[in-house]
């Protein structure tokens, strides 16, 4: 008898890798995505100054418990969602209740700070692009990813939060004992720069969480279809 899969969120900051992520799981065959991903803009419209769950690394938005809920619902087990959650108990209070995990992946901010610059100025539609294009070159772009901006009358009260606040958000998950933290350099493997032996390691240790069982010969066919990528 096969065991029950725990409904799964993939969390991050932005560019730090969640797509990568979703391709692990997309390699184990009985895991479909929910087709729901939560960022600031989930719920657009509906935020609450008085709500108890953040949505959202770069620019955290307060969302009604209530409606954080009839989203995570929608989650049955052998299924997954995704996006940028900052840590709160609050939040830990809803996904336990639904008895969601957590799988999250973090990166060297300074490859964060480049992907995310180079992302932004390639989308002409993102709310960040004319800040950033405005700047006269890459080394003031990069200044700009790094301490981010505060909301403000000349530049329409946009905000971007500093990298190591958006990092720091993330990486408290860590402490949750629902949740298990993976290297974005350790999951990628050789084609992208890392290595066969800790991509597999981690591998093993993402199925081990959550207590899905490969053999070694399913293991190496999964690392080899998320680093052709």
């Amino acid at each position: 008898m096969l065991p029950t899969l725990p409904p799964l969120f993939l969390n991050s900051l932005p560019k730090a890798g969640t797509y990568l992520l979703n391709r692990v799981l997309e390699g184990l065959t009985r895991y479909t995505c929910a087709g729901i991903r939560i960022t600031s803009t989930t719920l657009e419209g509906r935020d609450d100054p008085a709500g108890s769950i953040l949505v959202g690394v770069g620019d955290p938005h307060r969302k009604k418990r209530s409606d954080f809920i009839q989203l995570i619902e929608k989650v049955q087990p052998a299924m997954y969602i995704y996006g940028h959650l900052p840590f709160s108990q609050a939040t830990c209070a809803v996904l336990e209740s639904r008895k969601m995990r957590m799988v999250v992946i973090v990166r060297d901010p300074r490859a964060v700070v480049c992907s995310l610059t180079h992302f932004v100025l390639s989308k002409k539609d993102h709310r960040l692009h004319k800040h950033f294009a405005a700047l006269p070159n890459m080394d003031a772009q990069l200044v700009l990813a790094i301490k981010g901006m505060d909301p403000r009358p000349e530049n329409g009260f946009t905000r971007l939060l500093p990298i190591a606040e958006r990092f720091e958000s993330v990486v408290r998950w860590r402490n949750w004992s629902d949740s298990t933290l993976v290297l974005f350099e350790d999951l990628v493997g050789p084609k992208g720069g890392g290595s066969s032996k800790a991509q597999l390691s981690t591998l093993k240790s993402i199925l081990r969480y959550i207590g899905y069982d490969l053999d070694e010969q399913e293991k190496v066919v999964v690392s080899r279809s998320i680093s052709s990528e």
